[in-house]
């Protein structure tokens, strides 16, 4: 099997040993005060304020800002979501849990109906444009990869062909692709096919994501050591901060020069601020087997973890959560 389809964009299906799950469920029990009201529980839940992704249970959540549920989705095992502006979401449904199988992208309402349905092979990263569209990377096996973009409603493009292609990013009419061959490829959201600029600064570009200012970018590398990236318009280097760490997405602080880590392997979530310097870490969280993350009021953060969504406040302390899922891989904060 291609190491991409490992360790790309697809990597919400590649599991916890049982035996690691065990572990972090007792952690869950052991430190229940941690986590929010439980389900069904605080009274009537308020709008959509995040959309989270329960593999396992087959199900697209919707919380409000107390973390409390708000919306129960059943769609067989998702795995990305994007929370869109007013609320809705895109999501990603893998159909017969089968990573290398049929995927179809979903556009869900704020009150959870689905709006729309794209079949799509299996898809490795989904990004949101502007908390409007959606853009994700298509694998194709024994060819290039393809980057589309999806629209509200239902209108698709092809925006790009591109090899070895693991993870997108988007801002305005500018889309960002990162691969497993260390390649850095700009193209246009707007002009289908155009490749604005291309660049390689080596390693496995696992993901990528808008920078704190207009035509910026973060892109992590996620080979050896681990590097944070950030890059100006014409993808000239700005910074690079060596992680010691091992994280496979980024969630920046819009508009700040600063981007939430999570590792995948231990129970451990950092903060890198302006040059790439640490400036917070949350070591010995109640739970590991952390995925994707989304920045949360301010400079705080969400953390996927297999059996609850964990929040620290922009200080690394552990506040309020919420459990019960049963492998929970992708979270989305709606935009304000």
């Amino acid at each position: 099997m291609n190491a991409r389809r490992t360790i790309g964009g697809g990597s919400a299906f590649n599991g916890l040993p049982r035996a690691v799950v065990a572990c972090a469920s007792g952690a869950l029990a052991a430190s229940a005060w941690l986590l929010g009201p439980s389900l069904g529980q605080g009274g009537e839940p308020g709008p959509v304020a995040a959309w989270a992704t329960d593999r396992d249970r087959c199900e697209v959540v919707g919380l409000d800002r107390d973390l409390l549920i708000a919306r129960r989705v059943p769609i067989p095992w998702p795995t990305e979501v994007e929370a869109t502006r007013g609320g809705g979401a895109w999501a990603v449904a893998c159909d017969g849990g089968d990573p290398l199988g049929p995927h179809r992208l979903i556009e869900l309402s704020p009150a959870g109906r689905v709006l729309s349905e794209h079949a799509f092979g299996p898809v490795l990263d989904l990004a949101g444009r502007d908390a409007i569209d959606a853009l994700l990377v298509e694998l194709r096996p024994a060819s290039p990869d393809r980057v589309w973009r999806v629209e509200p409603g239902g209108a698709r493009r092809l925006l790009a062909v591109v090899p070895e292609a693991l993870c997108v990013g988007a801002q305005g009419e500018l889309a960002l692709v990162g691969s497993q061959t260390g390649r850095l490829t700009l193209v246009s959201s707007a002009r289908p096919g155009e490749i604005l600029r291309v660049i390689e600064p080596g390693g496995v570009l696992q993901d990528v994501a808008p920078g704190p200012r207009a035509g910026q970018w973060w892109a992590l590398d996620a080979s050896g050591a681990q590097r944070l990236l950030l890059l100006d318009r014409d993808l000239s280097i700005l910074s690079c901060a060596t992680l010691h760490m091992h994280g496979l997405h980024l969630a920046p602080v819009p508009g700040e020069e600063r981007v939430w880590i999570a590792d995948s392997t231990e129970p451990l979530a950092r903060r890198f601020g302006p040059g790439g310097a640490l400036e917070v870490e949350a070591r010995r969280l109640p739970l590991s087997g952390l995925d994707r993350a989304a920045v949360w009021r301010g400079s705080g953060v969400l953390l996927a973890a297999p059996g609850a969504l964990m929040r620290l406040d922009g200080t690394g302390a552990l506040a309020p959560g919420q459990g019960g899922f049963d492998f929970l891989v992708g979270v989305s904060a709606v935009p304000r």
